[in-house]
């Protein structure tokens, strides 16, 4: 958080000053010298007016009131006081270079003072001077020229320094509160936290934008370790700066000394220069001044060791850490595992950024805590976070790893515990927390109350049995049992308290009945005594013994039990144990057997012309299905029909009569031997008729969330259109019982014939169209409705073995699934048969195009789907053929074809084959009197063909009557370029003329 400049020294009032009105005048003042700032001058100093005068309301009210005031004035005295602490640091560093020689001049003091910005006085400066030994002397000096290193761009440069300058940071890494160490990677990640902490605030005013601009700046920057590398020559340059005054002062007589050149080196580590940046700088610095520099002898100076990460210069060669920081002054890389000087940004082995180090032992030290205190969720962000800086580190994925392990099995140890206790088995819940506490910590248990709850228990149960033992040996019995039975109540596996109502087990209950009705058996019995609980029983086949016998369907005090699931078509017999306890009666009151029987399953009626089959699933248990037939309202029970398996198929049943039909199961009676059971039977009334024509051209139209269907009415059976998951397993030509027909889906009501309307409120859902003709249904070609938009301009080109794909991307659309087959369109992404390729939008625009390399050149039927985020919903396809440098061939002629539904009569159709192409998309169908059309605007259009789908490679196309009565009749493509690729073929002229 940026500290906010203090209004005192914003004024620039003594701190000491306490009188409003001055106070006022003065703000007032400041206020015109700011608004002229604010639109003129500096960049800094403009952004520094606007966020004052933003804060004039806030100074106003801050030094008005005299208690806020007073606070302010001593934050304003205690930043006073820092500042010239800070300014006799500054002096005494100075002092150090004069200590070279030992002397000052005149000018000397003058330059230190106007370096000091004036805080301190010349007489304060000379006075230092004096006490540190300093003697005056007259000056004398010299100067020359020096190359500079690869640095930033110097707009960015000011950039930078003008909104750390408005925030009040030296440098980058203050901004971003991370060491200049720290590797490229970590302190972008740094930036995006920055980033999406101001894009959560929402704040535009000066200080977040300042912060705005320079999470700009440091992704820039710190894009990687060259741009970092030109930002720290960069920042070494303008820290070195500030070592200006002192180089001034030690070659004041125009000469370095080495003691001098010593101490300059120190003070630039200090302030985290590299050694050879800042011995470049001052030596680059003399010649530029034209001064003579001492050089040491070859051999007498060894290379200067210094801290990576505070840059204090080592001083004994023993020395393992840093004295100034603390941290070691080598490690090894977590890459290679050769050791590295944390002097070195980089392992020269492996080139592993060493930079984070401290960072990285830091995250691992508070991980180490966090999963010591049992935070298992923080610890494992700290070590996946120490995993991002370094991936694979092993200590980090050992660590990683065995606290998540840990974690695991603690849970499943606690989990256990809790189960045990939960049912009361607390001896074993007592040795398993033992276990728990010698192989976790008995810390790990803290969070639990279950140690408590054991104790607690176990304490209960043994003061209950005692009682009940007294009880007993006073002869009160009934007492005595109630004991016992509270003791197991809270310790299941307390064995005194069993044994004690051992001794004196239950009697069973009386007069156990059973009632089977509509598939569920309802039990009641007599009471044996009061307060005591009963366990009810269920075999199969053979009686129940006793209390382990049979499987348990419930334990209840009442005396009616339903079993709502007993299994169908097999024997059960049902007991019924008295409890007290967990000592059940010796013998327990049986029912049985039992038989529950059920209905055939999934009764299907198709009628045709004269014919009627049936088919089922038989209920289980059932030996036998019997089918019979009677004219409506006849009554039971009709003509007996033969079985076949599962079917029975009825071709004595006339057309146009109504006809019931009875089915029922048989199942063997397990009471009596040799007879049987009978159900009651389902019963059908069906009107044999030839099955209607199924709608084979559904279209949609969409507005928003609103769809508008569309198809031809057929000429027998009404139509019914369902709206139904697009998983629905309905297929296209099945027959199908009008009585189950709205099992599809949530039926679509029709505005008219051939129209309809439905509003989605999911992202996509299959319309499926059934035509009912009387008890006949027949399932037409379904709909993918979508909310997702198709790509649009759909287009492919071959270049050799590849095929390119173009298309217009729709609004929110990120990722399409692309699938081609060489036989036909394929109907879903994941066809069998069928290869599928995701596309991301990303990649696409990056490419330009969407291209594959195809092994065969065989044309090529393409379907896209734009694929919504995160799930499996999609859009309709947009389909296109490639033929792969081959131009396919179509043939058609007009014939005639006798009509299902009216055999006397012929219709007009167009026959279409092909070898090599499965579909046809956009066609018109041309007419014209006396030659064949020549083009799509030469004659009359009879009519427009969306697609044409060529099953088995041919197809037949209905002629309208009367439109193309006595024409010649010729197809061509709306789009010309399908001409490219398909070629339609007429027959003779004769063979295209409709009479």
């Amino acid at each position: 958080m940026v500290e906010r400049e203090n209004y005192y020294l914003a004024l620039e009032l003594d701190p000491s000053i306490d009188d409003w009105a001055t106070i006022e005048a003065r703000i007032t003042e400041k206020k015109r010298k700011w608004a002229k700032l604010k639109l003129s001058g500096d960049p800094s100093k403009k952004r520094r007016a606007a966020q004052l005068l933003s804060e004039i309301g806030d100074i106003q009210r801050i030094l008005k009131e005299p208690d806020s005031r007073r606070e302010e004035a001593r934050e304003g005295k205690r930043r006073l006081t820092e500042r010239r602490r800070a300014d006799m640091k500054r002096l005494d560093e100075q002092i150090e270079i004069l200590r070279a020689d030992g002397t000052y001049t005149d000018a000397d003091a003058d330059l230190v003072t106007r370096q000091l910005g004036g805080s301190l006085t010349r007489d304060e400066i000379v006075k230092r001077f004096d006490a540190a030994g300093l003697r005056r002397r007259d000056p004398a000096g010299t100067a020359g020229p020096a190359p500079r290193p690869e640095l930033l761009e110097p707009t960015v440069e000011k950039s930078i320094r003008i909104n750390l300058d408005h925030l009040g940071l030296a440098d980058l890494y203050a901004f971003l509160d991370r060491p200049s160490h720290s590797s490229p990677d970590e302190l972008c990640r740094r930036t995006d936290e920055i980033y999406g902490e101001l894009m959560r605030t929402g704040k535009t005013d000066p200080t977040a934008s300042a912060r705005s601009e320079l999470t700009g700046l440091c992704k820039r920057v710190f894009a990687g370790a060259k741009e970092k590398a030109k930002y720290d020559a960069t920042l070494a340059i303008q820290v070195m700066a500030e070592l200006k005054p002192a180089l001034e002062l030690a070659g004041r007589d125009g000469f370095l000394s080495q003691h001098s050149q010593d101490v300059l080196m120190r003070q630039a580590m200090q302030r985290r220069v590299r050694p050879e940046d800042a011995e470049r700088f001052i030596r680059d610095y003399a010649a530029n001044r034209r001064w003579g520099v001492q050089r040491a002898l070859t051999g007498t100076r060894e290379a200067r060791r210094h801290c990576g990460y505070c840059g204090t210069e080592v001083s004994a060669k023993a020395d393992t850490t840093c004295r100034g920081c603390g941290e070691p002054l080598a490690s090894n890389c977590p890459r290679c595992g050769k050791t590295v000087a944390s002097s070195d940004a980089a392992c020269p082995s492996c080139g592993c950024h060493m930079g984070d180090v401290p960072l990285v032992r830091a995250l691992m030290r508070d991980g180490r805590a966090l999963a010591a205190g049992g935070d298992a969720e923080g610890a494992r962000r700290v070590f996946a976070r120490v995993l991002a800086i370094w991936p694979g580190w092993k200590d980090a994925t050992d660590a990683l790893e065995q606290m998540k392990a840990l974690e695991r099995a603690l849970t499943e140890q606690i989990g256990a515990l809790d189960a045990l206790v939960g049912a009361g088995k607390l001896l074993e819940a007592r040795c398993r927390m033992e276990g728990i506490a010698r192989d976790f910590g008995r810390d790990a248990l803290a969070v639990y109350s279950l140690g408590q709850r054991i104790s607690e228990g176990l304490a209960t149960a043994a003061q209950l049995v005692r009682r009940g033992h007294d009880l007993q040996a006073a002869g009160k019995t009934e007492e005595a049992l109630a004991a016992y039975t509270r003791a197991l109540a809270v310790q299941a596996d307390n064995a005194d308290a069993a044994a004690g109502l051992e001794r004196c087990p239950p009697p069973a209950p009386r007069d156990l009945t059973a009632t089977v009705v509509n598939g569920r058996v309802t039990l009641s019995w007599t009471a044996a005594r009061p307060d005591l609980a009963y366990r009810v029983l269920r075999t199969e086949g053979a009686r129940p013994t006793g209390l382990e016998s049979g499987r348990e369907l419930a334990t209840t005090r009442t005396t009616v039990f339903d079993d709502t699931a007993p299994p169908v078509g097999i024997p059960v017999f049902y007991g019924v144990v008295t409890l007290r306890g967990p000592v059940g009666s010796p013998a327990p009151a049986i029912s049985g057997p039992h038989l529950v029987t059920a209905e055939v399953e999934g009764l299907q009626v198709q009628s045709g012309d004269g014919q009627v089959t049936l088919s089922w699933r038989p209920p289980p248990g059932a030996v036998a299905v019997e089918v019979r037939r009677a004219a409506k309202g006849a009554g039971a029970p009709g003509t007996p029909l033969p079985v076949s398996g599962n079917s029975c198929i009825d071709t004595g049943a006339a057309s146009g009569t109504a006809w019931t039909y009875h089915v029922k199961a048989v199942f063997p009676d397990p009471a009596r031997n040799g007879a049987r059971i009978i159900t009651p039977g389902l019963v059908r009334t069906v009107t044999p008729t030839a099955p209607p024509p199924p709608v084979r051209d559904l279209r949609a139209s969409r507005d928003g969330s609103h769809f508008t269907l569309t198809w031809t009415p057929p000429d027998q059976g009404a139509v019914q259109l369902f709206l139904c998951s697009p998983q629905t397993t309905a297929t296209p030509g099945q027959f199908m019982d009008p009585v189950h027909v709205g099992k599809l889906g949530r039926p679509i009501a029709a505005l008219a014939p051939g129209k309809a309307q439905v509003t989605m409120t999911t992202t996509e859902a299959m319309v499926v169209p059934v035509t009912v003709a009387g008890s006949a249904g027949v399932i037409g070609s379904g709909l993918l409705l979508s909310m997702l938009d198709p790509v649009s301009n759909l287009v492919s080109r071959c270049l050799g073995q590849k095929v390119v794909l173009t298309w217009n991307w729709p609004t929110g659309g990120e990722r399409v699934t692309i699938a081609y087959r060489h036989d036909r369109y394929p109907a879903a992404p994941d066809e069998t048969g069928a290869t599928m390729v995701v596309s991301p939008r990303a990649e696409y625009e990056r490419n330009g195009c969407w291209e594959r390399r195809i092994p065969e050149p065989k044309p090529l039927y393409i379907a896209v789907w734009v694929v919504g985020a995160g799930s499996a919903s999609r859009s309709p396809p947009a389909q296109c053929l490639e033929m792969m440098g081959h131009q396919a061939e179509v043939h058609y002629q007009v014939v005639s074809r006798r009509s299902i539904l009216t055999p006397w009569r012929r219709e007009p159709m167009i026959e279409l084959t092909s070898t090599d192409c499965r579909r046809l998309d956009g066609l018109i169908l041309m007419g014209k009197p006396n030659n064949l059309p020549l083009s799509a605007r030469d004659g009359v259009v009879i009519a427009t063909i969306p697609h044409v789908e060529l099953e088995s490679g041919s197809a037949l196309l209905p002629v309208p009557v009367p439109a193309g009565q006595g024409l010649h009749l010729r197809l061509f493509f709306e789009n010309t370029a399908h001409a490219e690729r398909i070629r339609l073929i007429h027959g003779d002229k004769h063979k295209m003329r409709f009479d």
